[in-house]
């Protein structure tokens, strides 16, 4: 597992698993400079493309800092519920399930995909094979930055091996938790 930055607030254990609970702010915060860093980069972005569902949160951000209005999607699922207790965090199946492609040239030139975390690198693995010349950008990474930088063109936060409660996702994870007996929910 990653080393775990210092500076990485609040972190909280549950079920074994460390877990870091972003405010929307910061996620907002991130995005926002992540659409400057285009900005400033020498990348000429024609599309805006936002991997769902978590990274459409993101690609919004980033498409009110630049302008942008037509935005695309890539619609992927690389994660499918653990089997195990619930509570567990998803895990990576190692596949990529294709629900809807976006309308691109064909290597992707001038096309930024912007995603919310760089977990297992196979979203970016499948966005490189299927368009080689477009860039990703990703609000946080698990990756230290050599690996990170390898697989995406922009990204915002280090966060280690921790597992990301994204504020878009507590709703469905407070039902769960309900459902399970569970009235000591740590928000």
């Amino acid at each position: 597992m990653n080393r775990i930055p210092e500076n990485l607030s609040p972190v909280v254990e549950i079920d074994d698993v460390l877990h870091y609970r972003p405010p929307m702010e910061e996620v907002r915060g991130l995005a926002w400079n992540l659409g400057s860093m285009v900005s400033r980069s020498s990348f000429e972005i024609k599309y805006l493309v936002g991997v769902t569902r978590g990274g459409l949160s993101i690609t919004d951000c980033i498409s009110r800092a630049m302008g942008i209005k037509d935005i695309q999607t890539l619609a992927v699922e690389v994660y499918e519920e653990s089997q195990e207790e619930a509570g567990n965090p998803e895990v990576p199946s190692g596949n990529i399930k294709v629900y809807r492609k976006p309308k691109l040239p064909k290597d992707g030139k001038g096309a930024l995909f912007a995603d919310d975390v760089l977990d297992s690198g196979l979203t970016a693995g499948y966005i490189r094979e299927n368009w080689p010349e477009a860039a990703i950008a990703v609000a946080y990474t698990k990756k230290p930055h050599p690996q990170t930088t390898k697989e995406v063109d922009f990204y915002g936060k280090y966060v280690g091996g921790v597992w990301i409660d994204f504020p878009w996702e507590m709703e469905a994870q407070v039902r769960e938790e309900l459902r399970n007996g569970n009235h000591q929910i740590i928000l």
